[in-house]
C-alpha cells in the first residue's frame, strides 16, 4: 500500500487538527492500582510490549525482526527500572518514559508544536516503543538527534490518528535508505565499500555534515521551508502548494505519511549553517571574548609600563579604546561570512550595530587625534535653552571623556552574553551554570598566575621598546624613522603578544599540576 494512502486515511477525530477528547478519571490512584495489578507478573508486561510493538510496526512499516529486537529492548529497561521503584510497574514505566524521551519531548514543545500546533499527551509505554523502533532502524542517522524527534513526533501524530496497516520494512525503504543516500553522496561516492570525493584533502567549507543537518530541525520555520515534495503533477496527493507542511496544515496525523514523497535531495542538500573553512577564522570568530580580554590586558599592560614621553601620549593611551571595536569588526565579518543559513534580517540588524554602534570609538579618536595635533578643532555651538543662551565649547578633556564613554561602552557590550537567537532556533542546546566555589578559586588561582607572567614578560618589552625608541630618536626624516621604529616595534611586540595568547594555558596546567 503506498504511503500517500495513509495521508488520506480519515482521523478517527472528526474534528480535524484536534486529537480524541478523553475525560480524566475520576480516581486516578484507583485507575494507577488497577494498572499496576494488571502488570503485576512479568510474562504480562512483556506481552503488553510486544503488543503495542507489533501494533506500532504494522501501522508505521517497521521490520519485523527489529520489532522484537526493540520489544525486548523495552522489556529490559522496564524491569531494570522496576527494581527502582519497590515493584510498581506503573511508576517505573513513567520514569523511563521521562527519562529516556526528556530530550524528545523537549524538542516536542519547542519546534513540533510551533509547527503543527499539536500538544503533547503521555502515554509512556506507546512512546517508549515507537521511540526506540524509530531509533533501531535510523543506522547512521542517529547522529542527527533532532532528524529523530522529528520522525518520533510525525510517527506519534500517525500513530494516534490512523489505524490502517502498511505491512513491514516500508520506513526504512521509503525515508531511512533516502536520507541516507543523500548524506552519503554530500562528501562519499557510492559504492563497495563508499570512497571519499576529495582523496586526502580535507571536505570543502561548503560540504553539509550531519550538525547542519541537525540544525536544520532546530528552527521551525526553516523547517517548514525546506521540506519540499517531488514533482509528482499527477499524483492527487501532491498539488500546490509543494511543501509538506504546507500540504497537511492542519493535520499532523498526515506527515509521517508524506515523508515517502519528500524530496530529501532538494531538502538536504546545500543547508550548511556553518561553514568550516580550514584556516584560523573560524577560532577568532568563536573565541573572540578570549581573544578580546587577552588584547585587552595585553595592551593595558604595555600602557601601564610604558615611560618613554614620545610614544606614550594620550594618542598612544586612547588607542586602548580601539581594542574592543577592532575585535568586533573581526568577529562580526567572520560571523557574516561562516554563516549561511542566517536570516536576512538579523544579518542586517548585526552590520547596522557593526557600522552605527561598535564603530563609534574610530570616530571619537580621530576627533581626539585632530584636536590633540591641532589638525582641525570642533567650533563653539550656542544652545537657547528656555530663553538662555548656553555655549558649549567641546574642550579637548571633553573629547576624552567621551572616547573613553564610547569605548567602554562598546568593551562591555562586547563582552555581554548574547541574549537572542540570531537563528531564531527553538531547540538548541545550553550549559548549566556552574557556580562550584572550588570552581571559582581555581579560575581565580589561573588568571592570576596569567597575569603575573604577562606582568614580567610585558616589562621586559617595554624596556626593549624605549631602548628601540632611543635608538631610532635621531635618524632620518619623520616618515623614515616611523617606519623602521615601526618595523622594530612589530616585531619585538608580535612574540610578546603570543607568549601573552599562549599564557592562560600554560597558567592552567601549573594550577591543575598543584591540585590535580
Amino acid at each position: 500500500m503506498p504511503w500517500s494512502s495513509i495521508a488520506g486515511a480519515t482521523p478517527l477525530n472528526a474534528a480535524r487538527g484536534s486529537p480524541p477528547n478523553v475525560s480524566p478519571p475520576r480516581d486516578a490512584a484507583a485507575l494507577e492500582a488497577r494498572e499496576a495489578a494488571a502488570l503485576a507478573t512479568r510474562e504480562a508486561r512483556r506481552e503488553r510490549v510486544e503488543q503495542v510493538c507489533r501494533e506500532l510496526g504494522a501501522a508505521l512499516g517497521f521490520q519485523s525482526d527489529s520489532i522484537r529486537n526493540q520489544a525486548e529492548h523495552v522489556e529490559a529497561l522496564w524491569e531494570s527500572f522496576l527494581a527502582r521503584h519497590g515493584g510498581n510497574p506503573v511508576s517505573a514505566l513513567r520514569d523511563l518514559a521521562a527519562q529516556l524521551l526528556r530530550t524528545q519531548r523537549d524538542w516536542f514543545e519547542k519546534v513540533w508544536q510551533p509547527l503543527t500546533s499539536e500538544v503533547w499527551q503521555d502515554a509512556p509505554l506507546k512512546d517508549v516503543c515507537l521511540y526506540l523502533l524509530i531509533w533501531g532502524e535510523l543506522g547512521n542517522l542517529r547522529f542527527c538527534p533532532e532528524f529523530a524527534c522529528y520522525l518520533f513526533a510525525a510517527a506519534r501524530s500517525s500513530s494516534r490518528q490512523n489505524r490502517t496497516e502498511v505491512g513491514g520494512n516500508l520506513f526504512v525503504r521509503r525515508v531511512v535508505r533516502p536520507v541516507f543516500e543523500v548524506v552519503l553522496s554530500e562528501t562519499f561516492t557510492p559504492g563497495d565499500p563508499p570512497k571519499f570525493k576529495y582523496g586526502k584533502a580535507p571536505a570543502p567549507a561548503n560540504a553539509c555534515n550531519y550538525d547542519d543537518w541537525n540544525e536544520l530541525f532546530w528552527d521551525p520555520l526553516r523547517l517548514k521551508r525546506c521540506l519540499v515534495m517531488k514533482d509528482r503533477g499527477a499524483n492527487a496527493y501532491i498539488s500546490r502548494p509543494k511543501r509538506l507542511h504546507d500540504i497537511c496544515q492542519g493535520r499532523p496525523w498526515d506527515i509521517w505519511g508524506g515523508l515517502g514523497e519528500v524530496d530529501w535531495e532538494r531538502t538536504l542538500r546545500n543547508r550548511k549553517s556553518h561553514r568550516e573553512p580550514h584556516t584560523i577564522l573560524p577560532l577568532l570568530v568563536g573565541c573572540y571574548r578570549i581573544f578580546l580580554l587577552h588584547t585587552f590586558c595585553f595592551v593595558t599592560l604595555l600602557l601601564a609600563w610604558y615611560s618613554d614621553p614620545t610614544y606614550g601620549e594620550w594618542p598612544q593611551r586612547c588607542a586602548l579604546g580601539l581594542v574592543a571595536p577592532c575585535w568586533m569588526w573581526i568577529y562580526s565579518v567572520g560571523f557574516q561570512a561562516l554563516t549561511p543559513a542566517l536570516a536576512w534580517r538579523n544579518r542586517f540588524k548585526k552590520l547596522l550595530k557593526l557600522v552605527f554602534l561598535d564603530s563609534l570609538p574610530f570616530a571619537s579618536y580621530a576627533l581626539v587625534l585632530s584636536t590633540y595635533y591641532g589638525w582641525y578643532e570642533l567650533p563653539s555651538v550656542d544652545i537657547i535653552i528656555l530663553g538662555d543662551t548656553w555655549t558649549l565649547n567641546p574642550s579637548f578633556e571633553c573629547q576624552l571623556v567621551l572616547h573613553f564613554f564610547l569605548s567602554t561602552m562598546v568593551l562591555l557590550l562586547a563582552l555581554a552574553p548574547r541574549a537572542q537567537n540570531l537563528y531564531r532556533w527553538k531547540f538548541f542546546p545550553s550549559l548549566s551554570e556552574c557556580r562550584s566555589p572550588a570552581t571559582a578559586a581555581f579560575w581565580l588561582c589561573t588568571v592570576a598566575l596569567k597575569i603575573g607572567i604577562d606582568v614580567f614578560g610585558v616589562k621586559h618589552l617595554d624596556q626593549a621598546l624605549g631602548n628601540a625608541a632611543a635608538l631610532h630618536a635621531g635618524r632620518g626624516a619623520s616618515w623614515t624613522r616611523f617606519s623602521l621604529f615601526a618595523v622594530h616595534s612589530f616585531l619585538l611586540v608580535a612574540p610578546a603578544a603570543l607568549v601573552c595568547f599562549a599564557s592562560l594555558p600554560l597558567a592552567s596546567n601549573v594550577v591543575v599540576s598543584f591540585v590535580g
